[in-house]
């Protein structure tokens, strides 16, 4: 595989990830770098993770990742949207994504991560039938995702600045919609 189509899945498969911390970082009252840190290296670890996975697989999980996987991508990422926007509908000034310390949840960050990179599962039981290194793919698929996660926590951030409870609102929205990309795919 060349370094171009390497990159370019690796963008590929950092862009749902990219997507979720943008919302999350939306949330947060303000911006804290070791919060933004530490949701990048739980997307960038499952997005490393899963193509491994999914390589170890191989054929045996094709059939089960193309035909189950959206529909599991689809129920976490609209749960956790309805979360969102359940919280933004709440009384109250605690704008924050997980509570009053703006930390993300650790199950809600763990079902996002999951949601998120289950393409790169499929991606891995894919990369299987491809004479390529998976370890340096599924590392590279790691570090994008996470310098996509963390600039996508701060540009969440700078947005949620701007536009105040209605990040909450358009956080939650594109994960819904995320969510519904996954059923038409």
């Amino acid at each position: 595989m060349s370094l171009i189509a390497l990159l370019a899945l690796a963008f590929a498969m950092a862009a749902d990830a990219f997507a979720v911390s943008v919302s999350h970082g939306a949330r947060l009252k303000t911006m804290r770098w070791g919060e933004a840190t530490r949701i990048a290296i739980v997307f960038g670890a499952m997005q490393g993770l899963m193509p491994l996975i999914g390589w170890y697989l191989g054929r045996a999980a094709a059939v089960w990742v193309e035909t189950w996987g959206r529909y599991i991508a689809f129920a976490l990422l609209a749960g956790v949207a309805l979360k969102m926007l359940k919280e933004a509908r709440s009384v109250g000034d605690d704008d924050a994504l997980g509570g009053e310390d703006g930390r993300v949840s650790n199950l809600e960050l763990l079902v996002a991560g999951v949601a998120t990179s289950l393409d790169a599962l499929a991606a891995g039981v894919g990369l299987a039938f491809v004479d390529l290194s998976i370890s340096q793919t599924a590392a590279v698929i790691a570090i994008c995702t996470f310098v996509l996660s963390l600039l996508g926590v701060w540009l969440g951030r700078q947005i949620g600045t701007l536009v105040g409870k209605g990040a909450e609102y358009a956080g939650a929205i594109i994960l819904l919609v995320l969510a519904v990309s996954f059923l038409l795919r």
